[in-house]
């Protein structure tokens, strides 16, 4: 590649720099042929478009005796600019003068663009306005699209606005000014994330302390898949007034070090923001002002997607000051970075003056917002899935079958076949470590042992056939975790972020959508009657099958006896994983769609309790009478079982329930009382008081007693 590319005009090799820098940094991979052919094929494309007539090389002049050369390309005679055909009525003018076209809405135009295959920018078929030469055509700002395009009514368009939601008065102003010099705004790079989550996104944060609400872009939301409340809203402009909707969410913001952690505690959407790049200072741009030498602005390939206001005034007070000199910009420090406002001396544009108001709410309405953010269960708004959610969930409901009393789910790959090579010489070197390991502990060795003779007599995994030795596939390392609570249990977990070659199961997995049910939903729910029964699946992601064709990807290494000094050999789980990225979102499925494939077999409330009552694999319901009870215990064993999961370790508050239990099953089950306090989804349920609570030990420190002697009893009830 690295040849091809050479043999490019310098401008092309610039570009392919960029195009390269942007695969890597946002689609987390490699370049390969098919970009670079991509890259050269738009180039071309662009360059050899007849609309453009002929483009003109290098602006320097050739000195003499030196051989110059000019880049340009003639379009055909037949097809020159000299004789159009409209694209709609297929007269002779281009289509920016097509009197239909003039008379058209904004959404017929963007319909006759989307059919004819149109670019957004100069109206012309052969390409998009990604890959268009022209400057932009719009008269408003400098995004490529021509001014036919652009809307009338938005929140974008500068115009007094006001905003108008359920719980608030949002009033959004903005005012257009003359053609000056190129002017920059406080905009600083930072991270954003979702509180709760690691997982983050690099964007621009526009510092407006003109703003008393702060604003994101609906992009950014979908980037971070936050949860959010939809709000309806009336935009009022100069043009008229525009219902529209928009979400509303909590959101965190850092440094781009990830320092300094900011809660944004409300935060609206909106499809964009009007603010471009052109008012984003870089360090060039300082390079002209002595007295802004030693400031530092960090650049970062994004657009501005948050909108900061007054309402978050940590973020905007300034630390340090460099104050404007000779007319030009001055610089402020933040706890987010320098900011630089004020002329910057580049090209001109048009400035825009921002103002946003956002009314006072009740204390009432603050406490209803914040009620629908934290307990989503109690609110109606919708959450939309993202791209790759919807993409996970047609996956599994296409390859959803019943075999053999289990569901078959296929594993949401994001790309089919995924992107994994042959890792066995990795799994290997973890196995040797692992056998250290246990040769050192009999103990451990007997109980790990066992564990996996256990994934071969259940048939949850099984040794690789002669046959298919040395076919493709991916091979997990394996380890042990002992919960803390119970030591004498071991527990073998596959290893799916183990890495080779820079990618892992996980990575190639899509994570799926969140058909959990809410923590706070359940307990609540769990709260409403008298009576109570909690069980537990046993193994409940090992329940669910993966087809066979995924079954390659998770091959691991072992011992067929217990001794270690024979060369391992090749085994493959059949089951979904646990620690495996899709594996929760899988067995959740099967476990709804047992519910629904048998709704015309059970009581209602019986179905209702699989969708409303289980958090993962725990399942807490509480009736008003002993008879519900029993019924519903006899046909929640009976419903799942239909489906291959079978539910143990059944506790109850009631002695009648307590005694209609399977005896293979009541052996492992509990009759709360008698100062027997069971724990439930981590809290503890305290039966003589009906409460729920914690219990906490915690181990007394020399430098802390006092802090100790605090925490000998908390608890936490909920009436």
């Amino acid at each position: 590649m690295r040849k091809i590319i050479s043999k490019l005009p310098f401008r092309l090799r610039l570009a392919w720099k960029d195009s390269v820098d942007r695969i890597i940094q946002k689609e987390k991979r490699d370049v390969n042929i098919n970009d670079m052919s991509e890259f050269i094929a738009d180039k071309a494309r662009a360059t050899t478009h007849p609309v453009f007539g002929v483009v003109e090389g290098s602006n320097k002049p050739k000195q003499q005796g030196q051989k110059g050369t000019v880049y340009a390309q003639q379009g055909k005679p037949n097809s020159a600019p000299n004789s159009p055909t409209c694209p709609l009525c297929s007269h002779g003018h281009f289509l920016p003068r097509c009197e239909t076209f003039k008379k058209m809405s904004l959404g017929g135009r963007l319909n006759v663009i989307k059919e004819k295959r149109l670019c957004r920018n100069c109206l012309t078929p052969g390409h998009f306005a990604s890959t268009c030469s022209k400057n932009s055509f719009c008269k408003l700002f400098s995004d490529k699209h021509s001014t036919f395009l652009h809307p009338t009514k938005s929140a974008t368009t500068p115009a007094n606005a006001e905003v108008k939601s359920p719980e608030a008065k949002d009033k959004l102003n903005m005012a257009a000014g003359v053609k000056g010099s190129r002017i920059g705004l406080a905009v600083v790079p930072v991270r954003v994330k979702v509180a709760g989550f690691s997982k983050s996104v690099v964007t621009y944060a526009f510092l407006d302390n003109g703003s008393n609400t702060t604003f994101c872009t609906d992009d950014l939301l979908k980037k971070l898949n936050a949860k959010c409340s939809h709000v309806n809203m009336s935009l009022t402009t100069m043009n008229g007034e525009t219902p529209m909707k928009c979400k509303m969410t909590s959101l965190e913001i850092l440094d781009l070090d990830g320092n300094n952690c900011t809660s944004l505690p409300t935060v609206y959407s909106r499809p964009n923001l009007p603010i471009t790049r052109s008012v984003i200072a870089n360090q060039d741009d300082l390079t002209k002002w002595p007295h802004l030498n030693d400031v530092v602005l960090r650049d970062i390939k994004a657009d501005v997607g948050l909108l900061i206001g007054s309402d978050i005034p940590q973020l905007l007070q300034p630390l340090e000051v460099r104050s404007s000199l000779d007319g030009g910009p001055y610089a402020t420090r933040t706890i987010m970075g320098w900011v630089v406002n004020g002329p910057l001396n580049g090209n001109p544009h048009n400035p825009s003056c921002n103002f946003i108001d956002l009314d006072h709410v009740s204390l009432d309405d603050q406490f209803k917002q914040f009620c629908k953010v934290e307990f989503s269960d109690i609110s109606k708004s919708r959450i939309e899935m993202s791209t790759n959610d919807r993409k996970a969930l047609e996956t599994m409901a296409t390859s959803a079958t019943l075999s053999n009393g289990k569901y078959v789910i296929g594993m949401p790959w994001k790309t089919y076949p995924p992107n994994l090579s042959n890792n066995r010489a990795v799994a290997y070197r973890r196995l040797e470590s692992l056998k250290r390991k246990l040769q050192n502990n009999d103990d451990l060795r007997m109980k790990y042992t066992e564990f996996m003779r256990e994934l071969l007599d259940k048939g949850y995994a099984r040794k690789v056939n002669n046959d298919e030795l040395g076919a493709p596939g991916w091979y997990l390392p394996h380890h042990s975790v002992i919960h803390p609570q119970k030591p004498d249990k071991v527990r073998v977990v596959f290893d799916c972020s183990a890495k080779h070659q820079g990618t892992s199961l996980n990575d190639q997995l899509l994570q799926g959508p969140d058909l959990t049910n809410t923590l706070i939903g359940v307990l609540l729910r769990f709260r409403l009657e008298k009576f109570a029964v909690m069980a537990d699946i046993e193994k409940m992601f090992y329940q669910v099958k993966v087809k066979d064709s995924d079954a390659t990807y998770l091959k691991f290494l072992w011992w067929p006896t217990d001794d270690y000094n024979v060369p391992p050999e090749e085994y493959q789980m059949l089951v979904h994983l646990f620690g495996g990225k899709s594996s929760p979102s899988c067995a959740n499925y099967a476990l709804k769609k047992t519910a629904d494939d048998n709704r015309s077999h059970f009581d209602k409330s019986t179905i209702e309790t699989v969708h409303q009552n289980f958090y993962v694999d725990d399942c807490l319901k509480s009736v008003a009478s002993e008879a519900e009870a029993v019924k519903l215990a006899a046909e929640l064993r009976q419903l799942l079982a239909a489906g291959g999961f079978k539910l143990t370790k059944w506790v109850s508050n009631s002695a009648n329930v307590h005694s209609t239990l399977p005896d293979a099953e009541n052996s492992k089950s509990m009759l709360l009382g008698d100062n027997v306090n069971e724990r439930a989804l981590g809290v503890r349920w305290f039966d003589e008081e009906d409460s729920l609570g914690y219990a906490i030990n915690p181990r007394p420190r020399q430098t802390t007693p006092n802090v100790a002697f605090c925490l000998q009893s908390v608890r936490y009830t909920i009436p």
